[in-house]
């Protein structure tokens, strides 16, 4: 009698043996009938079933049978592999040589000598990942649809308070309506503007929670800093030569992220793309997930709606600063010169404080994020875009529109070149080595102490009891609750200062 041939499942039938189990509530004998199986490979799925659904979820071959094998050249796989997901993600097309090329590069760096990077190891490298060379990687809807079919088992166990997301983008911190034109037709790297830039990264929740966001500048400490301890910032300061994001800073971000999850008593599913600096790690209360490398910016929440309305409340705290100064300058470029990074981190911490949480929430289900509840409630970005351009004209920017004024930065580059192999190969090089970046000294706006006629905190009270009379004469409640407590706070820090030599509360009891 002929033995039975063993029928070996590929990832995704594996994939539905877990959900026919826990799900469905099948017994064991009832899934060997189903996929015709034996009762060993039943058991040894489900005894695996964490590394399969991870391995599933992180956008793997589905058709593979047999659990991939490392080989001796996997850290140079792992590292090509990054190159090629983000490269792809980006839509570049990308061709068997380049590949090749890259990976000598990485060997070099790694001493192995021995590595040729062969069309046998091509091969296999094609073959691990699926890859068809020669072919640009443009939106692909079955992989989209693939993608949000599978999402909603991913995200059924978690609490839309525990599932995020997070994205950078680029910010022309100082940029005005009149220079939004001409860069439509002009690489950004190419101008000067490029150079006043910051790097931001927007991290949300599908509840509409947003966590502090992280700014990337060019300075350790920017002379506007000179003063502060940097911790104390309304966000989150790193720094780099190029002010892009570093696998460095994303991997120092999660680990405190994962800290605050940890002391909430939170597990939360975090949602990231597969640019390299995004580093793959493990971490005890968050779970990193990552959108199909073959897609565009699409499927993430962030880039529904959230990052844009950031930068709408932003400019609009640009261009109030701009009116509020107009008496004060000689020109409008004058005026941009005198904003600092300070004004700028300012401005981006209340612009995120502004995004309602309706508007998150929506961005998620934009994306395709769906946990069965609805979200009730209006996102008001009409009247606030319009607030925005109205600020425009009564700046003389009558000509601008203020849709181009928001996009100005939309593409700016946030992270090392992946196509450059020798800048790229020349980062992770250095980042291997352990080298420091050198503190760099930004040509800022700063407010010399020598001009400022508020010299003490007692000084300061006198001139908060200025603005709040202020405040009571033109009826601004708001104002003058705000004054109020920066006046309690500095009533605070002048009771520290009171020495003996100045007068005591008793001797002025006594007069």
């Amino acid at each position: 009698m002929a033995s039975k041939t063993r029928i070996v499942l590929d990832l995704n039938t594996r994939v539905k043996v877990i959900h026919a189990s826990e799900r469905d509530k099948k017994s064991v004998k009832q899934i060997m009938k189903m996929f015709n199986v034996g009762k060993t490979q039943v058991y040894e799925i489900l005894k695996k079933k964490t590394e399969i659904l991870k391995q599933w979820e992180n956008c793997a071959n589905g058709k593979i049978k047999r659990e991939l094998k490392k080989t001796a050249n996997e850290n140079i796989n792992e590292i090509v592999w990054e190159w090629f997901v983000s490269v792809k993600a980006k839509n570049h097309c990308v061709s068997g040589p380049m590949v090749q090329q890259y990976a000598k590069k990485i060997a070099q760096i790694l001493g192995k000598t021995e590595f040729k990077a062969s069309n046998g190891w091509l091969e296999s490298f094609r073959k691990r990942h699926r890859i068809v060379f020669n072919e640009l990687s443009e939106k692909n809807s079955e992989t989209i649809e693939e993608w949000v079919a599978k999402l909603t088992s991913i995200i059924e166990e978690y609490k839309r308070e525990n599932i995020a997301n997070g994205d950078e983008t680029g910010l022309f911190f100082r940029a005005l309506p009149d220079e939004s034109p001409c860069l439509k037709s002009e690489q950004c790297s190419e101008r000067k503007l490029g150079e006043e830039r910051l790097t931001v990264f927007l991290c949300g929740f599908m509840s509409g929670e947003m966590e502090k966001p992280l700014v990337i500048g060019k300075a350790t400490k920017p002379l506007c800093f000179r003063n502060m301890d940097i911790w104390k910032l309304p966000v989150e300061w790193q720094s780099n030569k190029n002010a892009w994001m570093t696998s460095k800073i994303m991997e120092e971000w999660l680990i405190a992220f994962n800290g605050r999850m940890k002391k909430q008593n939170r597990h939360v599913l975090l949602f990231l793309d597969n640019a390299t600096c995004h580093p793959h790690i493990e971490l005890s209360n968050v779970r990193l997930t990552w959108f199909p490398p073959n897609t565009t910016s699409l499927p993430q929440p962030m880039n529904q709606g959230a990052i844009r309305t950031v930068k709408m409340h932003y400019r609009k705290l640009l261009m109030q600063s701009l009116l509020a100064n107009m008496n004060h300058i000689t020109s409008v470029s004058g005026l941009a010169a005198t904003m600092s990074v300070l004004d700028a981190v300012i401005w981006i911490s209340q612009a995120v404080k502004k995004l309602l949480p309706e508007t998150v929430t929506k961005c998620f289900e934009r994306a395709g994020f769906s946990t069965g509840e609805v979200t009730a409630g209006n996102e008001n970005n009409e009247i606030d875009q319009q607030d925005l351009q109205n600020y425009m004209n009564d700046a003389g920017f009558n000509n601008c529109n203020a849709d181009d004024y928001i996009d100005i930065d939309k593409d700016v580059q946030t992270e090392p070149d992946t196509m450059d192999i020798d800048a790229l190969v020349k980062n992770i090089g250095e980042s291997w080595k352990g080298d420091k970046e050198k503190e760099e000294e930004e040509n800022d706006i700063v407010l010399e102490q020598e001009k400022c006629r508020v010299k003490t905190y007692e000084d300061a009270v006198n001139c908060l009891k200025e603005l709040q009379q202020f405040a009571l004469n033109w009826n601004d409640a708001d104002m003058l609750y705000k004054i109020s407590q920066a006046k309690v706070i500095a009533e605070s820090q002048a009771a520290k200062s009171v020495t003996c030599v100045q007068k005591t509360l008793a001797s002025l009891m006594k007069q």
